[in-house]
């Protein structure tokens, strides 16, 4: 399986090699590859204090967006799989 990163990793390998590149765009809105990892990273750690980790499955009920992608990655960053309700 060499040359495969888990899902979770993602953000970070692009914002390693060009944090300034767009990641992510909608409605006018641009993330930068470097934010869109700091926004995910931090929710990560706010998903962890609540207790969300390895294996756990979280719903999500939110809209297609900027904060659904970062919210995706978070999880996917603690081990855990989102579900899109």
């Amino acid at each position: 399986m060499s040359g495969f990163i888990p899902i979770g990793s993602v953000p970070a390998f692009f914002a390693a090699r060009d944090p300034n590149f767009p990641f992510f765009t909608q409605d006018g809105i641009t993330v930068s590859r470097g934010e869109f990892e700091a926004r995910a990273n931090r929710r990560a750690r706010a998903l962890a204090q609540l207790g969300i980790g390895q294996d756990d499955r979280v719903m999500m009920l939110m809209a297609n967006g900027v904060e659904f992608f970062e919210t995706s990655f978070a999880l996917w960053k603690l081990g855990a799989t989102p579900v899109p309700a």
